[in-house]
């Protein structure tokens, strides 16, 4: 039977709100943080959370009152309320905002100026502000650190180098200066991919997923029009990265691909002069190019990225007038996909990986598709224009300019093979992406060895970026340490580094601000998924204490956080108070409800913990030996503001749900509803929690496929709610990481975006 503790006498009534016992606890300080969560689990003290509704984040509670020296019978227990069972708490003063103002919409550094150096690139890039003619309330600000390439561009001589960066900015290297001398930076595009004109006078870009297609002039990196494709913005692409950009010889048409359906351009216009919908068995578009002097498109096209386990493409040639399907060469099912086709642009020759148990390599003519003999090499990583040879990665660290008639090598130098290689329109540069730590590679083959031209001042790491809750410092994961740099500059403050052997090889990380700033909770995991939660000071980055687990809300003068963690021994959730000065712990409540579904700690609020049920799908406040009326039904996880007063939660995790806001203090009550999406019906889509502001002025949500119709399910944008007009003040990419307290800094992984 449960077990239920009660206000021993009518007398004592007035203690059921005190926040903590003394016979518990003599710490009576004032609480106000959220619950920075594991991996899966609710609050986080600088009001952030992720799109797909888990690991959501909230800030909490205001002061606390004292003890109020009440002796109690037993425990605490925060189990949710029963009519008549538990004592419900008195009435409580509605907290006041903190006497400080909240912070300003987020300073614009002055943007990144060019030429600079790229060897090193900087680790710190800054927008440019966008003018009044670029819609929406946000816009991309900085981005740290901006060290990865996932596509490349060359010029036709070879002479410039455009880094397609994990940012979603195109830095183009001047090869002989090693320096950027141009940026290709959408104020809230992020571009994917990246193509020089044959005459080298225009670039072109694509954002796969905002489906915006961008002309630039090559020499003042201005846009000459930019155009939105029609679709489903943040459609699934293949493995994410899908898609294709290319000029046609005669540079008057551009072939595009955001991942999913493929079109051709007007090179000057930026209009549609044809579309190509894929058949519905088709998923994405791997790759597209022209082939043999601009009189054939070759497309791959692949519907094996749906999770399913069964892989299936196919390999067609179009017209390069109407994408009208000519030949397909190629189709597999059942077994993996042979690989993206290598076209030869100026010859009739297209080379593909072989299958398992046949030729390494295989040919097709481009014009028709007519296979062609097995060619005498083992593999390639591209073709020269004109069809007469390839480039090969040896095992032993060396690439190779091989002849395909005999496999012959013609060139050869030491370098490391890369995924990310790219040819000169006249065959005589060859590019790639050598990794640590370098990020630009040139080889004249037959004229030089491979050189580095752009390198990284630091290891290459793929990172999310956490603001802290005034926006004024943000945590940046460099491999195995985690630095807290000035948001403004970029200056290093202090270093977070992991223990020698204290977990196992390839470290991840989750962060999560104090309310203040003054702690780093940070939960470390290792590739046996152990875990280990440590508290850091930010001010040098030396290690406070070591928690149980990672479900925790600081106090509001951080001086202790608590914790809930489950026992091992007796399946109950036990609610602790750490001391950030002496790691003293004191048991303040046990919650009798117990593995599999134990409640979650969410945040504080007026100094009292505020839980979630995920079974009983009620969200209640906890003072002492004393519950609230459940403030929020429906809810099975969700988000507190940072004064404790607003909740954002959702249903549970399957099936139609909507996001609702309510009002924890003064009395508990729904404030706003926000349904699913009518014109998200084709993906039953949900409407999920990202973040509340400070004091519940804004909330930011989006929408998540319901897991039966989610297999191809596209992302969904995030939408900026006004709490007190009920109005969408901006709709934003999907994909929101960490927020400021006060919305004015959205994080999308290493990318920041600023309220204007």
């Amino acid at each position: 039977m449960r077990q239920i503790a009660v206000c021993v006498s009518i007398a004592l009534w007035a203690g059921c709100g005190a926040r903590r016992s003394e016979p518990l606890s003599t710490n009576t300080e004032a609480v106000d943080a959220g619950a920075p969560p594991s991996r899966g689990d609710a609050g986080r003290p600088d009001g952030r959370g992720i799109d797909a509704g888990y690991g959501q984040g909230g800030a909490a509670g205001q002061a606390a009152g004292g003890s109020g020296g009440v002796l109690l019978t037993s425990l605490p227990s925060g189990d949710p309320p029963s009519a008549g069972a538990v004592p419900i708490c008195p009435a409580t003063a509605d907290p006041q905002p903190d006497a400080a103002a909240p912070p300003e919409p987020a300073a614009w550094n002055p943007p990144t100026a060019v030429p600079f150096s790229c060897d090193a690139i900087p680790n710190t890039f800054y927008f440019p502000r966008p003018t009044a003619a670029v819609p929406g309330v946000y816009a991309r600000c900085a981005s740290f650190p901006p060290n990865l390439v996932q596509a490349l561009a060359v010029s036709p001589d070879g002479t410039r180098v455009g880094l397609v960066g994990a940012d979603g900015v195109v830095r183009v290297v001047d090869v002989a200066s090693r320096s950027v001398v141009g940026l290709l930076a959408p104020p809230r595009d992020t571009v994917t991919l990246a193509a020089f004109s044959p005459d080298g006078n225009t670039i072109a870009t694509i954002a796969n997923g905002e489906r915006v297609v961008t002309m630039w002039r090559a020499d003042t990196f201005t846009p000459i029009w930019s155009t939105t494709l029609p679709g489903h913005p943040y459609a699934r692409s293949f493995n994410g990265l899908g898609g294709a950009v290319a000029f046609s010889p005669d540079e008057t048409a551009i072939l595009i691909s955001p991942g999913a359906d493929l079109f051709l351009l007007d090179a000057a216009t930026g209009s549609i002069v044809a579309t190509r919908e894929p058949e519905a068995s088709v998923g994405a578009v791997v790759t597209a190019t022209f082939g043999l002097n601009g009189s054939r498109i070759v497309v791959e096209e692949d519907r094996s990225w749906c999770g399913t386990g069964q892989f299936a493409g196919s390999v067609t040639v179009l017209d390069p007038q109407t994408l009208s399907p000519l030949v397909t060469p190629l189709t597999w099912s059942g077994g993996p996909a042979p690989g993206e086709p290598l076209v030869a642009t100026g010859a009739d020759l297209m080379l593909i990986r072989g299958p398992v148990g046949g030729p390494a390599m295989m040919a097709y003519r481009v014009s028709d598709g007519t296979p062609l003999p097995a060619p005498p090499i083992e593999s390639a990583l591209l073709v020269t224009p004109d069809g007469t040879a390839v480039l090969a990665a040896n095992g032993d660290g060396q690439l190779t300019l091989a002849r395909v008639a005999d496999g012959t090598v013609l060139a050869s130098t030491a370098a490391a093979a890369s995924p990310l290689v790219a040819m000169s329109g006249n065959g005589k540069t060859i590019v790639l992406a050598p990794g640590k730590p370098g990020l630009l590679g040139i080889w004249h083959p037959g004229a030089d060895s491979f050189t580095t031209i752009c390198s990284s001042d630091g290891p290459l790491v793929n990172s999310n970026v956490t603001p802290s809750p005034d926006g004024q410092m943000i945590a940046v994961v460099r491999e195995t340490q985690i630095q807290l740099l000035q948001r403004a500059d970029g200056a290093l403050l202090s270093t977070i580094s992991q223990e020698p052997g204290q977990l196992g090889d390839w470290p991840s990380w989750d962060i999560s601000f104090s309310s203040t700033g003054r702690y780093v909770l940070v939960t470390f995991f290792d590739d046996r998924n152990a875990k280990s939660w440590e508290v850091f000071r930010s001010a040098d980055g030396r290690r406070v204490v070591t928690l149980d687990c990672g479900t925790a809300a600081f106090s509001s003068d951080d001086t202790s956080i608590d914790t809930l963690c489950l026992d091992p021994q007796t399946a109950l959730m036990v609610l602790k108070n750490v001391s950030l000065s002496t790691g003293l712990e004191q048991t303040q409540m046990v919650l009798h409800q117990g593995y599999p579904s134990p409640p979650a700690l969410v945040g504080l609020s007026d100094g009292c913990p505020v839980f979630v049920s995920a079974t009983n799908e009620v969200a209640w406040r906890a003072c002492g030996v004393c519950s609230d009326p459940p403030f929020a039904t429906g809810t099975a996880r969700g988000l507190l503001s940072l004064d404790g007063t607003a909740f954002l939660g959702t249903g549970a995790s399957s099936g139609l749900s909507d996001t609702t806001l309510w009002q924890v203090l003064p009395t508990g009550g729904l404030i706003r509803r926000y349904p699913a999406r009518s014109e998200e019906a084709t993906w039953s889509a949900s409407e999920q929690p990202v973040a509340i502001s400070a004091h519940g002025e804004r909330v930011i949500t989006t929408a998540r496929a319901n897991i039966a119709a989610s297999c191809g399910a596209p992302g969904f944008t995030s939408r900026v709610h006004d709490t007190a007009t009920d109005g969408v003040v901006d709709e934003l990419p999907s994909g929101i990481t960490a927020t400021s307290a006060d919305l004015s800094i959205l994080a999308y992984g290493n990318v920041l975006w600023c309220r204007r």
